[in-house]
């Protein structure tokens, strides 16, 4: 503790009072017990003084840190606070690299805390995900060493949201039937019960197990609401429309997505509420709800306009399209897909692009246009992005098509297009 008395040392230098020192960080008689070696401080609270002091913090610690010079317990929460309601955190990264250097020293369950916390910082600051799970493996398997539960469940869902969020869903079940096994040893409630039954049936979700995802975010909102907790409820809502909507449960789905469509207006999120705005459409389409489609998949092709996201302009150009096509209006098809030549392609799901050519095709050829439609077929066909099976579907779709409008006699000049690609398509017994 020799080191921190030299907080006596610079306050002196600065020709400062204990309580000239202590104004607005702290009380006199805090920074009287710190000199006496009476009271360790955080590392946040001597960054305070330092400033004051206008000296380094190495200066008050004599050159380099001990781990007993500081209050572990109090450093490591505030960390968890700031990090926990990702305030702005300027020397984080500079007390890490202070305690990694006393590591050894770290009883295992306050390093459980450290690598949390670290876990977070590289998740939520600094962006680098890889080492954010390394960090929060690290904490989960101190955490498994300890008796404490709570900690351990909460850094296993914060490990499987980042898990579902890279798409590594198989991985995050690991770390979620962990989780639930001690939901149910321990009669665990409260915000991590339900944050795990929202991860649950986020994975649920991704590998498209739609009605176990549908009980496990349903039962979420149900201890929510019960509980008078909030987790995620933009999210939960949407991906319960998403789910319902592929089991075909389009009027709960809506429902859903009118909650979702709340809560990120509310929370002024525009890019997931035009997303919102654009299924709402894509649903409404479903229920042959054309006006109604049109008046919110329009909605959402202006926040995307307003937001300078040409991938949800095209989205929602395309789900716009869609329901003129199956309303009948083939002219607007045709107006909305001039339109989209002018967006940037870079980033869209190749496919889309794909089966927007073969509706512009098949929109030309019910106009009776059918140069144009075998111009717009032909583009499908050919894009770089197409795989052999995606070629065969636009083959397929064409050869209905044009079957369908009696124009068989184009179909050997058809066929000539995929005859580079005869061998993409061999015939195996």
């Amino acid at each position: 503790m020799e080191a921190v008395i030299k907080l006596k040392e610079y306050r002196k230098l600065q020709g400062l009072t204990q309580a000239e020192l202590a104004k607005g960080i702290s009380n006199r008689s805090l920074i009287s017990q710190i000199e006496k070696g009476l009271v360790k401080p955080s590392l946040s609270l001597l960054r305070q003084y330092s400033v004051r002091l206008q000296c380094e913090l190495d200066d008050l610690f004599g050159g380099e840190m001990v781990l007993d010079m500081i209050d572990l317990s109090s450093t490591l929460a505030e960390m968890e606070l700031l990090l926990t309601n990702r305030k702005p955190c300027r020397h984080l990264e500079a007390d890490f690299i202070l305690l990694e250097k006393v590591s050894d020293q770290i009883a295992e369950q306050e390093k459980a805390l450290l690598y949390y916390c670290r876990g977070l910082y590289c998740r939520y600051y600094s962006k680098e995900t890889d080492e954010a799970i390394q960090f929060l493996e690290g904490s989960f398997s101190f955490y498994s060493k300890t008796r404490l539960f709570n900690e351990k469940i909460r850094c296993a869902n914060e490990l499987a949201d980042l898990l579902i969020e890279l798409d590594q869903t198989d991985q995050s079940f690991l770390y979620l039937e962990a989780a639930y096994k001690l939901v149910i040893k321990h009669k665990i409630d409260g915000i991590e019960q339900i944050r795990l039954m929202v991860s649950m049936g986020m994975a649920h979700a991704k590998i498209g197990e739609h009605r176990s995802a549908i009980r496990l975010l349903t039962t979420a909102i149900e201890n929510s609401n019960e509980a008078n907790i909030k987790f995620k409820p933009g999210q939960v809502h949407m991906v319960l429309g998403i789910c319902l909507k592929r089991e075909g449960l389009f009027e709960l789905a809506l429902e859903h997505y009118e909650k979702a469509l709340h809560y990120y207006e509310a929370a002024t999120d525009l890019l997931n509420a035009g997303g919102i705005l654009t299924n709402i459409g894509i649903v409404h389409r479903l229920l042959q709800n054309y006006e109604e489609s049109i008046r919110h998949v329009t909605y959402a092709y202006n926040v995307f306009s307003e937001l300078n996201d040409p991938i949800g302009q095209l989205n929602a150009s395309y789900e716009l399209a869609a329901t003129h096509f199956y309303r009948g209006n083939h002219d607007e098809v045709l107006e909305i897909f001039k339109g989209v030549q002018k967006l940037k392609k870079e980033g869209l799901p190749p496919f889309t692009l794909v089966k927007f050519l073969l509706m512009a095709g098949d929109a030309c050829m019910l106009a009776k246009k059918s140069a144009g439609a075998l111009s717009h077929y032909k583009q499908a066909y050919k894009d770089p992005s197409n795989t052999a099976e995606q070629k065969m579907q636009v083959f397929a779709h064409v050869v209905q098509s044009l079957t369908a409008q009696q124009l068989t006699e184009q179909l050997t000049d058809w066929n000539k297009v995929m005859k580079e690609d005869t061998a993409l398509f061999e015939f195996l017994y």
